[in-house]
């Protein structure tokens, strides 16, 4: 099979040369058939002067006049894709490109989408990072209804007809790795996680944790209102009667009849009801 390895770069003078040394060295080693599309995201540092340094045959530089997102760089990169098996990765040198073996194994065995699942992310993040690392895992698992063990990862191989389907609703931002799993998900495509050792970063994270994490939450729920709108409705009737019955027992409690409540509560959890039915009875028309 032929690759194209697409690799967003926003700032990262300090790792993208030895990155694309690794990348080019891995890709004789093992043999692979594979371009390079490089997307520079409009840095303000080096990183085109760095770029220039680098020689390989088959390379593609693309620069962004401004930064346009994680996501949208990507998205550039496979439409200017020769090959229809695309394999992304970050350039802060944190994930192990000699696993790029691995991972192709997987998906030439018949998987629409080979992730590479962080193992030891808990040893590198941060207290807090980690809990809202974890509590975007249940709701994505929930949304998704599957087992993912790692949403956000950077490393993947992918089939780019798939992705090219539902480009529009994928992320432009950093949640275009989460958004993108679920459109496969969704399609019942085959997936698998490979499990992987994080190396530290070289340079700065680009990621601002409160902005991001509100703005990765904010792309599922669109991204499961485009395919199961029925799912995200009914969640809110439940929480409205869950709200409800909490009502039912403060009356009891404080010996007051709370009816404004009751009909509020009531009254938006079965409007959320109604709008999951007639969203469902849409999406399948």
């Amino acid at each position: 099979m032929k690759y194209s390895i697409v690799i967003p770069a926003y700032n990262e003078a300090a790792a993208i040369l030895n990155q694309l040394n690794l990348i080019k060295k891995y890709l004789l080693v093992y043999k692979i058939n594979a371009e390079i599309i490089l997307v520079n995201d409009g840095s303000s540092d080096n990183t085109k002067k760095e770029i220039e340094k680098f020689e390989f045959k088959n390379i593609i530089v693309i620069n962004n006049i401004s930064n346009l997102g994680y996501g949208k760089s990507i998205k550039i990169g496979v439409q200017n894709s020769s090959n229809d098996n695309i394999v992304i990765i970050d350039c802060d040198m944190s994930y192990p490109f000699q696993s790029i073996n691995q991972l192709i194994a997987e998906y030439e065995s018949g998987y629409d989408l080979v992730i590479a699942e962080r193992k030891n992310l808990s040893k590198l993040d941060g207290y807090l990072k980690h809990i809202l690392r974890n509590t975007f895992k249940i709701i994505v698992n929930y949304i998704s209804g599957n087992n993912v063990p790692d949403p956000n990862s950077g490393f993947r191989i992918f089939n780019k007809n798939i992705f090219l389907k539902h480009i529009n609703i994928i992320s432009d931002g950093f949640s275009m790795s989460t958004s993108s799993l679920l459109t496969f998900i969704f399609e019942r495509c085959h997936i698998k996680f490979i499990p992987i050792e994080l190396n530290n970063r070289v340079g700065n994270s680009k990621i601002k944790l409160s902005r991001d994490t509100l703005r990765m939450l904010q792309t599922v729920i669109q991204v499961c209102l485009y395919f199961n709108p029925l799912k995200i409705f009914v969640s809110m009737f439940l929480f409205f009667l869950f709200l409800l019955f909490i009502t039912f027992g403060l009356e009891l409690i404080l010996n007051q009849n709370l009816i404004y409540l009751k009909v509020f509560f009531g009254f938006f959890g079965f409007q959320f009801l109604s709008l999951g039915f007639i969203s469902e009875i849409l999406r399948k028309k």
